[in-house]
Order: C-alpha cells, then sequence, then structure tokens
C-alpha cells in the first residue's frame, strides 16, 4: 500500500478519534495502531487472541513509553488493521469501516489471494512460475511453465459464465490445466489444494491419493505461513470467532 494512502487513514482517524495511538513512519511500516487503543475505539474484548497468529509484517511489537513506564506494546500495521477489520461481521466494525471508506471485502480477498498465492510458491520454489502470467488479454494468478499448469484464486461472487469463457480461451491458447481455488470457502483446505498441486506435477494426477500434512510438511519450508493460512480459513469458518469481536 502507497505511503500516502496509509498516512491519509492514520490521520483521518486521529482527527475523529484523538485518543486512538498511531504511530507515522517516514520508513515502512509507514504507520502503526495500537492494538490497546483500536480494541477499545472498537469494542474488541479479546484482541490478543484475534491476533495470535498474525505475522510479521501485520503486528509489531514496540518499547513504548507508557504512564507505568517502558512497556513492549503490541502495534498492528497498515496491512494487519485491514485485516482486522476484514475479519469480522461486528456491526461496530461495519460503521468504522464506511466512515472512512475502506473496501473490506476486496481487501480480505486480496489478502487471502496473496497469502495463498505465496504459500504456493514458498511450496514448490524450485519450480519455474510466474506470477499475473499473460495470456491474450487476461492475467492469470500464477502458472506453473513447466507444467503448463494454471492457479486461479476465485472471488466470492465471481461471474460464473465469465469465468468458464475465460478458462475455455486460456485453456486454447496455453493447451493448459486449470487449478482453481476459493480461499472463503468454507471447505477450502490449503492442504487439499498443495495436494492437488503436487500430485499434478508429479505425474500422478490420475491416482485417489491423498498425501499427508507431515510429507507435505516435509516439502514446505515455510510452516508458519502455512499455519497463518489454515488458522484463517479456520476462523473463517467459526462464527463464534466472528462474534467475538
Amino acid at each position: 500500500m502507497s505511503k500516502e494512502i496509509e498516512y491519509k487513514l492514520a490521520e483521518d482517524i486521529k482527527n475523529k478519534y484523538n485518543n486512538v495511538n498511531i504511530i507515522i513512519n517516514e520508513e515502512e511500516p509507514y504507520t502503526l495502531y495500537s492494538c490497546c487503543s483500536i480494541s477499545q475505539l472498537l469494542d474488541i474484548k479479546n484482541i490478543r487472541s484475534v491476533i495470535r497468529y498474525y505475522s510479521n509484517n501485520e503486528i509489531i511489537k514496540k518499547l513504548t513509553h507508557t504512564n507505568g513506564g517502558k512497556q513492549i506494546m503490541s502495534y498492528l500495521t497498515y496491512k494487519g488493521l485491514m485485516k482486522l477489520l476484514s475479519k469480522s461481521r461486528k456491526e461496530k466494525i461495519i460503521e468504522f469501516a464506511k466512515l472512512f471508506n475502506l473496501d473490506l471485502i476486496s481487501k480480505n480477498y486480496l489478502c487471502a489471494e496473496l497469502d495463498t498465492i505465496t504459500c504456493i510458491m514458498k511450496t514448490f520454489s524450485k519450480e519455474v512460475m510466474i506470477t499475473q502470467y499473460k495470456v491474450g488479454k487476461y492475467k492469470v494468478d500464477l502458472y506453473f511453465v513447466d507444467y503448463k499448469l494454471v492457479i486461479e484464486c476465485d472471488e466470492n461472487h465471481s461471474n460464473i459464465d465469465y469465468d468458464t469463457e475465460r478458462q475455455l480461451e486460456i485453456e486454447s491458447i496455453l493447451g493448459c490445466k486449470f487449478i482453481r481455488y476459493k480461499p472463503h470457502d468454507k471447505n477450502f483446505n490449503i492442504f487439499h489444494l498443495l495436494n492437488d498441486i503436487y500430485k499434478y506435477i508429479s505425474g500422478i494426477q490420475n491416482i485417489e491419493t491423498f498425501y499427508s500434512v507431515d510429507k507435505l510438511l516435509n516439502i514446505i519450508e515455510d510452516r508458519e505461513l502455512l499455519d497463518e493460512i489454515k488458522s484463517d480459513n479456520d476462523s473463517d469458518n467459526d462464527e463464534d470467532y466472528d462474534s467475538d469481536y
């Protein structure tokens, strides 16, 4: 996200709520939002539980001067704040997003897409892959060049007719195989997706086999990212998680 957009949001929030602790930096992360301040502002009672799986570019711990002396405090980055807001259906948070013109649906989708694509690329890092690969007038999310395999992340409200026509045209140009997934679907499982890809590029796609999580993890370098995505998906499907904050 651009520095200007982050600055504008931080300044708008400060002007509206002067008691919110926000740090503005010249270098990345450009803006940091105190978890304590945000939890009080949005009435999030269990923020520690909510953010426990956030990555290092979503939450930062910082030594801060407080009334009780210096303490290590947790701060949300811009990405972390958007993730926090987009994961909740709480009316107060929705109203907060509307107040500052935040498009949480697209931000939530983008976050999930980037996380899963990153996970796939780290898992199969020895393969030749191209993101946003251009095919005619289209671009596909991820393309395994040597296997002519296209990986596509579908939006929640995709146009089925358009997607079908688009896929057929891409297949006719590349002679490729498509693997599609919906990260927000209640049945989505990152390990199932990785299994499908692994079986295809291994040349055993016709065998009805599901490789164990342990076997997959042996070829996966970034376990924390997988845990985070799996946790995000589990929390998306848990109504209690959303209602808690």
